[in-house]
Order: C-alpha cells, then structure tokens, then sequence
C-alpha cells in the first residue's frame, strides 16, 4: 500500500478509530493503530500465526474500518 494510500484510509477513519488521551495512559496514535490492523489483516490472510493477545484489538479495528468504507 502506498503511503498517499494509507493516509488516504486513515482520513476516512481516523474518527473512528482515534482514542483520548487519559489521566492514567496516552492513547495509540490513530497511524499505529491503522498499520497493526493492517499488519495483522495481511498476517492472518497469509496463515501465519499471530497472538492471541493481538486478536481482540485487530479485530475491532476491521470491524471499524469495514463500518466506516461501508458507510
């Protein structure tokens, strides 16, 4: 994916996927949070094995980003 592309996406979605900054944690940045979905979108449609841990998150992610191309 080309750079002009990811930002491109990241535009799109970047409401919904961008978090606040709290008391107790700083937020993932909107950008790292595109490319891990992206990474494990890529990793997991290529059958390498990721963790489990990773799962959850990356699966929020796609499940934003398909909501937000569908809309």
């Amino acid at each position: 994916m080309s750079q002009e592309k990811f930002y491109e996406l990241l535009d799109t979605i970047r409401p919904d996927i961008e978090k606040q900054d709290t008391t107790f944690t700083l937020a993932i940045p909107s950008e790292k949070r595109l490319a891990t979905c992206l990474r494990y979108n890529v990793e997991s449609s290529s059958g390498e094995e990721t963790e489990i841990g990773d799962s959850g998150r990356a699966g929020i992610l796609l499940t934003s980003l398909s909501f937000s191309l569908n809309k």
